[in-house]
């Protein structure tokens, strides 16, 4: 037993003391072209917040991603609890479809909160994304 060595987390992969390669991710990465600032722009701003600044290689865009993503979340949570507020009353003697939406509100004004306190801060890095493509650099912060 003694003789016997045991094998290091990197030994199984050649015994070379390297970490194998993701030559599947390389291969990706091969595949795809960079985008153009402008086209970091137009996901930044008209899809999702965050996203363009995160494709740009700024590392601020993944804090404008979470805030976008969870806004969007709580809001959706907000809005499915509303809509299946109003589609139990509609069985009720009352038509007048007043909903106590005040339970599940938070979730509303915080997602919407989020989700636009993520835009305003895309817009903000838009503007450096733009500026750093003129000046040629490669990261926009």
């Amino acid at each position: 037993m003694d003789s016997m060595k045991q094998a290091g987390p990197h030994e199984h992969h050649g015994g070379s003391g390297k970490a194998p390669t993701h030559r599947a991710l390389g291969w990706l990465r091969s595949q795809t072209r960079k985008l153009s600032p402008k086209e970091c722009v137009v996901l930044n701003l008209g899809a999702c917040p965050g996203l363009g600044t995160v494709i740009a290689r700024a590392r601020f865009g993944w804090v404008q991603l979470i805030m976008s993503v969870s806004g969007f979340l709580l809001a959706m949570c907000f809005l499915t609890q509303w809509l299946a507020a109003i589609w139990r009353g509609l069985g009720q003697a009352d038509t007048s479809l007043a909903v106590d939406f005040s339970p599940f509100a938070w979730q509303g004004w915080t997602g919407f909160g989020l989700f636009f306190a993520s835009w305003i801060l895309s817009a903000f890095s838009t503007r450096s994304i733009l500026n750093s493509s003129g000046r040629g650099d490669s990261t926009p912060f």
